[in-house]
């Protein structure tokens, strides 16, 4: 009755809001008694906690422990990209965490970011549905670093959740048209494949309430059991939990256990309007389980906040631009020395023409006076030389 009561509540709250998700640590001696740790502060991971890029929010947390080190992967919504990226965070106590980095990123939008092991390999499926295809990746080295190695299989899946049982690998999966309404399976003797759909699937058809994974697939008691959104009144309402009594490669039967739904709606204001993810891990006779919940934030703020932040990104480019301009007046005004030098050197040039052609006048007309001189000389002398007496004359 408490879980339907803040789930109403929830409800009613819902408008123009946005969603903002953040990641608790809940623990329990059984899977019917979760709880947020008490002593710890809750979420312990929250946008606020991202360094490396401008976060949204912080979802979809999967975790593992490796020696005595545990460590987080879960989606980073990326607020200038409007992306998920793949965060890293560690603790030494599973309670107390910090945030490290982000280890993975793509062209397209990255979530649900479900790390395992097998012997002393570790792998990740992502959700990338984006990119059309249900793909895997190897870390190398781990935690820090990822590589797609296969495409499991093709198509637009979400919240794609893996597991070994019985000798085989299985993976529930739903594809992002139907709106988390449909559930799909699918198995194959080793994990890059080849993946065979299940003769019963889809195993779900027409449900949000118990159709798309919400989390890590366990074995409990030598039988799975798998974590589902329930996305009724909306999408991220609670988790439900269903214990799998059969499962082949024919056949197909589950049951809702009786204390789901398992997590949902609480009075702290990190996940006040509901709850949508768990990873849950066998320690020291109890469960720690990782989660994330949600609560409204006026969409105002947020625009506020998206305001500021473009106003940030114009005053910088107002920056550059002066930057710009300031060398453009720089190389103008180099530009305006060099032609002022340049019409001065145009001037010195054109006088020494003007020169030069004032001599050359000067010598052209010193020529000309002396031809002239020359010339009025000559007819003269001519004259007088036809007109002197000859011999023949002399001897007559």
């Amino acid at each position: 009755m408490k879980a339907e009561l803040y789930i109403a509540q929830a409800a009613k709250e819902c408008g123009r809001q946005e969603a903002i998700w953040s990641i608790g640590i809940f623990s329990g001696p059984t899977l019917a008694s979760l709880k947020p740790v008490p002593g710890t502060t809750t979420p312990v991971l929250s946008a606020q906690d991202v360094t490396d890029v401008p976060a949204l929010f912080v979802a979809d947390p999967f975790m593992i422990q490796v020696g005595n080190i545990w460590h987080m992967f879960f989606e980073v919504m990326n607020a200038k990209t409007g992306k998920g990226e793949i965060g890293f965070a560690s603790s030494r106590d599973g309670l107390d965490w910090q945030y490290k980095q982000i280890v993975l990123t793509e062209p397209f939008h990255l979530s649900y970011p479900y790390v395992f092991c097998i012997g002393k390999d570790y792998f990740m499926i992502p959700e990338s549905y984006v990119a059309g295809a249900m793909r895997l990746y190897r870390a190398n080295p781990f935690p820090i670093q990822w590589s797609h190695i296969a495409t499991l299989l093709e198509g637009p899946w979400v919240d794609s959740s893996i597991f070994f049982f019985d000798g085989r690998w299985w993976v529930f999966s739903s594809p992002v048209s139907a709106e988390n309404r449909v559930l799909e399976l699918f198995h194959a003797d080793s994990l890059e494949g080849p993946w065979q759909r299940h003769p019963m699937s889809p195993l779900i058809n027409g449900d949000g309430r118990k159709a798309r994974c919400g989390g890590r697939v366990i074995v409990a008691n030598n039988r799975p059991v798998r974590f589902t959104q329930d996305c009724f009144p909306f999408y991220g309402t609670a988790i439900r939990a269903f214990e799998i009594s059969v499962l082949t490669k024919s056949s197909y039967i589950e049951r809702e256990l009786e204390f789901s739904p398992t997590l949902y709606a609480g009075e702290e204001l990190w996940r006040r309007q509901g709850m949508h993810h768990i990873d849950p891990h066998l320690v020291n006779d109890g469960w720690l389980a990782c989660v994330d919940g949600w609560r409204f934030e006026p969409l105002a703020q947020q625009e506020l906040e998206l305001l500021c932040e473009k106003l940030a990104l114009s005053q910088q480019e107002l920056a550059e631009v002066r930057q710009e301009l300031a060398l453009s007046h720089q190389e103008l005004a180099l530009r305006d020395h060099e032609l002022a030098v340049s019409h001065r050197e145009l001037a010195v040039v054109c006088q020494e023409l003007t020169t030069t052609r004032e001599e050359l006048a000067r010598v052209s007309s010193a020529r000309t006076l002396r031809l002239a001189r020359a010339v009025t000389a000559v007819p003269r002398r001519a004259v007088k030389w036809l007109l002197r007496p000859s011999r023949s004359e002399g001897y007559s």
